[in-house]
């Protein structure tokens, strides 16, 4: 039995036979060497065969690449040397039989050739083509002729072997050099170039060709010569290459191929010895060859000099790319692409020899440990079940039995020690067991005595929490509930007995619980009591605690709440009293302050402009007086309005201020508002729109007075001299959208939170005159009309007020 005061707990071991300890002693090492080993080999030979593949991978599409450009420089070659003939003369246009003769001599000597032809300005052709399925000696080389003289045909003629014509092989109508893809192309080059991948016109056969414009003495365009490539002549070159490596290296197989600009193949070929195939241009039905394609076409690639990775049915795959771009013309992508797998041959190879050993090994460790582990297990044995005697003569309470059972080891010296300190512990506890049995009668004797007390003191105790009706809860360190302490206290307020050991935010999910969890730490670490407020919902309302928290020792503390709901509300009345009353005095200072301000001015006015009349009347003339009197009138409108602004303010403030709507013509009344504040402000320029039908709507006007004038005023007030203001009206059949944009000042971001409020002003007015009241007054009244109000500005852009009320509203009284 664990004491109480130890926190420390044992885990179960699981029971493992001797034989299995020691094998296992012997077998662990020999894994995690052979592990290691095998890892650390198979790592670095990873690393190194990817240090191989990829300076192989580069070297290899730099061979192609040079190759490539060199296979590639043939045709240009005998481009520039027909150039030079015809431009020098050496080859003379108008002696056909001359020309085909060359013609026919040049395309013999170089294999890799298809076609070797002149296209001229008229829209002749002649030239030399070699016979798809023909190759080596047997190449079988047809003249291609067309013009006026064949009727816009191409004719295609067999020659033998000294080049003169035979039969008639082939005859397509409508054939114009001109149109062609190699003639236009190099027009458009004004040099040699290669043109796109194209198909010939007598065959279909897919060919790429190099052309060349070439001009008489004056600059004149005489035509085009071309020298076309098969791409199954590309595709053959790239087949050849393995046949270049030595045949003691090891260089890992794998697929080259080469894409145009667009994407499309060019050429492929398979080195691997299980996929040794070709794959015809433009041709990609091998599933290889598509996901090598999708990872070259990716709409973002920009590929330099580089390898990737991809992945093709689980097995890595390295591909090694080179932009190829030393042809005029060709913007082509050389890749190779090497399986992973092809690679780790050798990995693989020193992989299966490691294994072999490894198993080797094993074998003569399990052998070596079995018999190492019968002769330690033999003795133990015998030590185990002397022991198990004991424990049966102790758990039968017959303390003289079992322990006569000497143990005799031999041949190991540390088992014959524990052997016999075995033999001496059996004596010392047949003597503990005699003393012990006598202690437990004197034990059981004081554990019925205790009993007894302690339960009178839980009966006395019982009694005492009965009484009490505060929640008494326990919790832990952890501050996991432990126990709920039955008292009195309301069913609803005690937490059930499923939140027993739950966190404390589970038990009491109160706004508070950081406040509740400080306090139990500060209880704790401290040693004394806290208190702290806090508040849960209980039903359908939120009940209110005052909770006292002490330590009973250093893992637990006692929890004990009791409801303040009721006093908890009078202290939250009482502060929402002098907050308000606070916002009062608050108000009426700003009152007092601003209307002293705004009556001074214009009575200051009143006052000046009536003594001067009363004292200079008599010498001035009739304008002068005028004047004057105008600047009382605008004093007097001034005070009218603030009167006006504050008197309806305070009629919102007490709830006197109503909403009736009635049918008013809205287009009417904004169309004789706008002309009202365009004549009062003819430096500004009033731009109103209206769409919809807005002739018969149900609204206040009384409040629309209230909202319209006051927007269109400040926008207008706001504004610089000679600025427009834009008022439009958007009538649909549930509301109305008023919206009025200036050009003005306008407004802070920091006073937008209280554009609304009463006497509040933005910061950046100046010495604008206004009230701060009738922004107030709008939001007032829009809320009256169940509408909304928003507004957008940015400081020296312009601000802009947008007003939806909504229509069919039945007509009845609304207080604020």
């Amino acid at each position: 039995m664990t004491a109480p005061g130890n926190t420390h707990v044992k885990l179960p071991l699981v029971k493992l036979p001797l034989r299995v300890v020691l094998v296992g002693t012997f077998l662990l090492p020999i894994f995690l060497a052979v592990g290691l080993t095998g890892s650390v080999a198979l790592r670095n030979g990873q690393e190194s065969v990817g240090k191989l593949v990829n300076r192989f991978g580069h070297e290899e599409v730099s061979r192609i690449g040079e190759k490539l450009d060199s296979y590639l420089t043939v045709p240009r070659l005998i481009n520039q040397s027909n150039v030079d003939g015809l431009e020098l003369g050496t080859l003379n246009l108008s002696d056909r039989p001359q020309l085909q003769q060359y013609l026919w001599r040049q395309i013999r000597q170089f294999e890799q050739v298809t076609t070797i032809g002149v296209g001229l300005e008229n829209g002749d052709y002649l030239g030399m083509k070699v016979q798809q399925g023909t190759s080596g000696a047997e190449r079988q080389i047809n003249l291609q002729v067309a013009g006026q003289q064949t009727g816009g045909k191409l004719l295609t003629y067999r020659l033998d072997g000294q080049g003169n014509v035979q039969t008639l092989r082939q005859s397509l109508p409508n054939y114009d050099p001109r149109q062609r893809p190699w003639y236009r192309q190099a027009l458009q080059a004004g040099q040699f170039t290669w043109g796109p991948i194209y198909s010939q016109f007598s065959d279909r056969q897919q060919a790429i060709a190099g052309s060349q414009p070439f001009y008489d003495g004056s600059g004149k365009l005489l035509g085009v010569v071309n020298t076309d490539l098969s791409l199954a002549q590309l595709t053959q070159f790239l087949q050849d290459l393995p046949k270049s490596y030595p045949e003691d290296s090891f260089v890992p197989r794998g697929m080259a191929l080469i894409l145009d600009q667009a994407g499309k193949l060019v050429a492929a070929a398979h080195h691997d010895p299980a996929r040794h195939t070709s794959a015809p241009p433009g041709h990609n039905s091998d599933p290889f060859l598509q996901t090598t394609i999708q990872q070259l076409s990716s709409p973002k690639a920009e590929f330099e000099s580089e390898t990737l990775k991809f992945n093709f049915q689980g097995q890595q795959q390295f591909l090694i790319v080179l932009p190829f771009q030393q042809q005029p013309g060709l913007n082509w992508l050389i890749a190779l692409v090497i399986p992973e797998a092809n690679a780790l041959e050798l990995v693989q190879q020193n992989l299966h020899t490691t294994l072999l050993t490894f198993l080797f090994s094993l074998c003569l460790s399990i052998l070596l440990g079995l018999y190492i582990s019968r002769w330690i297990s033999y003795p133990i044995l015998q030590l185990n079940r002397a022991a198990e005697a004991i424990a049966r003569s102790a758990t039968a309470h017959r303390p003289t039995n079992g322990f006569d059972q000497p143990v005799k080891v031999q041949g190991i010296r540390e088992l014959e020690v524990l052997a016999h300190s075995f033999n001496q512990m059996a004596r010392q506890l047949q003597s503990a067991f005699t003393s012990l049995r006598t202690v437990n009668e004197q034990l059981e004797q004081r554990v019925t005595q205790r009993t007894a007390a302690l339960r009178q003191a839980e009966a006395e105790l019982r009694g005492i929490l009965a009484a009490m009706t505060e929640l008494i809860l326990v919790f832990d360190t952890q501050e996991r509930l432990l126990k709920i302490v039955p008292t009195s206290t309301d069913q609803e307020n005690q937490p059930p007995a499923s939140l027993l050991y739950q966190p404390l935010p589970t038990v009491l999910p109160s706004p508070q619980v950081e406040a509740i969890r400080a306090s139990m730490r500060q209880a704790i670490a401290l040693e004394q009591t806290c208190t702290v407020d806090y508040s849960l919902v209980v039903g359908d309302r939120e009940v209110w605690y005052s909770a006292c928290i002490s330590p009973i020792n250093g893992d637990s503390v006692i929890f004990v709440a009791r409801d303040i709901t009721e006093q908890h509300r009078a202290e939250e009345e009482l502060a929402r009293t002098l907050e308000k009353e606070k916002q009062l005095n608050e108000l009426k200072s700003r009152f007092v302050s601003m209307t002293s301000h705004e009556f001074r001015t214009p009575l200051t006015t009143i006052l000046s402009s009536t003594e001067l009349l009363q004292s200079h009347s008599h010498k001035w003339g009739e304008p002068r007086d005028l004047k004057h009197l105008e600047r009382i009138h605008t004093a007097v409108e001034r005070m009218t309005e603030l009167l006006n602004g504050v008197l309806v303010l305070s009629k919102a403030e007490a709830g006197r201020l109503e909403f009736h709507p009635q049918s008013l013509n809205l287009e009417q009344f904004c169309r004789d508002l706008v002309e009202d504040l365009q004549s009062s402000a003819p430096e500004h320029q009033l731009l109103f729109s209206l769409t919809g039908n807005c002739t018969q709507v149900e609204m206040d006007e009384k409040l629309l007075q209230h909202i319209l004038p006051n927007l269109l005023s400040n926008a207008i007030k706001y504004s610089p001299r000679g600025g427009s203001v834009r008022f439009e009206v958007t009538c649909t059949s549930t509301s109305v959208c008023f919206q009025i944009q200036d050009q003005g000042i306008g407004i802070p971001a920091a006073d937008l939170p209280h554009l609304f409020e009463s006497f509040h002003r933005a910061k950046n007015v100046g010495n604008i005159s206004g009230t701060g009241l009738g922004l107030a007054i709008v939001k007032k009244s829009v809320d009256l009309h169940g509408g909304t109000i928003s507004v957008t500005s940015e400081v020296g852009i312009g601000t802009t007020f947008i007003v939806i009320l909504p229509l069919q509203l039945t007509v009845h009284s609304m207080e604020i």
